[in-house]
C-alpha cells in the first residue's frame, strides 16, 4: 500500500509510551521502520524493546501516541488486514503444539483464508529456515534452536512486507544466527522491513541498517550503527567497556565503577 503525498512511509511509531503494573516501560518513543532494511531494537534487560515491538505489532494499546503503517493508522485496522501487513515473532512462543512442524508453520497462512499461494509460501519459509528436513516431526519434539527456526518460518510463510522478530536468534547456535541474520538482509533487499530485537551487540552492528537504542524506556539513538553504539553510548546504557575487532562491537569488561563494586562485594 503506497502512502499519500506527505504521508509517513514505513511502520511509523509517533511518540509512544505505554505503563505495565504501575510502571513507565515505554516514554515518548518515536522511530519508523523503513520498507528495505534491517532494523535492530538494542538495549539492556527491561530497556523496553519487546514492549515496543508489540505496540508495532499492533498487540499492545500504547497509553500515548500512535502507530501508522503507511498512511493507515494501526488502531483503524481490521485484525485480519494487520496479519497479512504484519508479521511477528514472539520472544517466546509457549509451549508448542503437538503438531507437525508442516502444520504449524501453515497457521502463518490463516489470515488469507486458504489462499491457492499458500503451499508455495509455506515451502518457500520452510527452504528460508533450513526446517524442511523437520516437516513431518511434531513440534512438541523440537529442541529449542528448532522450534526458534520453525517459529521464524511460521513468521516468514506470512509473507508481509513488515517481520517483527523479538531475539529470533537468541536460542540458535552460532551458524544459525549468522544464517537468520544474513537472510534477513536478503529480505531486506528484496524490499521487506524487517526490524528485530538483538543482544548480540557484534551481529547488530554487523547486519543492521539501522539501531535503536533503548535505555529505561526511552530511545538513547537510532540511526546508523557505528553512529548509535558509540564506546560512550556502550559505557552509557550497558555499563561496559568494549573493543572492535574488525568493525565488531565486543563487550568486553565492566565499566571500571561497577567493576570495583563488585570487587569490593565479592
Amino acid at each position: 500500500m503506497s502512502g499519500t503525498a506527505g504521508a509517513p512511509e514505513g511502520l511509523c511509531a509517533g511518540r509512544i509510551s505505554l505503563s505495565l503494573g504501575g510502571m513507565t516501560v515505554l516514554h515518548d518513543v518515536s522511530l519508523t521502520a523503513r520498507r528495505g532494511e534491517v532494523l535492530g531494537l538494542i538495549g539492556p534487560n527491561g530497556a523496553g524493546k519487546s514492549s515496543l515491538l508489540r505496540v508495532l505489532a499492533g498487540l499492545r494499546q500504547p497509553d500515548a501516541g500512535s502507530v501508522v503503517l503507511d498512511d493507515e493508522p494501526l488502531a483503524a485496522m481490521s485484525s485480519r488486514r494487520r496479519a497479512t501487513q504484519i508479521a511477528f515473532m514472539p520472544q517466546n512462543g509457549g509451549e508448542p503444539p503437538p503438531m507437525a512442524v508442516h502444520d504449524l508453520v501453515s497457521l502463518g497462512r490463516l489470515p488469507f483464508g486458504g489462499d491457492a499461494a499458500d503451499q508455495d509460501a509455506i515451502i518457500r519459509a520452510m527452504e528460508e529456515t533450513g526446517t524442511i528436513p523437520l516437516r513431518e516431526r511434531p513440534a512438541s519434539a523440537l529442541s529449542g534452536g528448532e522450534l526458534a527456526r520453525v517459529l521464524l518460518a511460521r513468521a516468514l510463510a506470512v509473507e508481509a512486507p513488515y517481520l517483527l522478530a523479538d531475539e529470533p536468534i537468541a536460542a540458535l547456535d552460532p551458524a544459525h544466527a549468522l544464517s537468520v541474520m544474513a537472510l534477513f538482509r536478503s529480505l531486506a533487499r528484496k524490499g521487506m522491513s524487517v526490524t528485530v530485537v538483538l543482544h548480540d551487540l557484534t551481529l547488530a552492528a554487523r547486519f543492521c541498517d539501522r539501531v535503536a537504542l533503548l535505555q529505561e524506556g526511552r530511545l538513547a539513538g537510532c540511526g546508523r550503527p557505528e553512529d548509535v553504539m558509540t564506546d560512550a553510548a556502550m559505557r552509557d546504557v550497558y555499563k561496559v567497556d568494549v573493543r572492535r575487532l574488525d568493525g565488531a562491537v565486543v563487550p568486553w569488561n565492566l565499566v571500571s565503577a561497577v567493576s570495583e563494586g563488585t570487587e569490593q562485594t565479592s
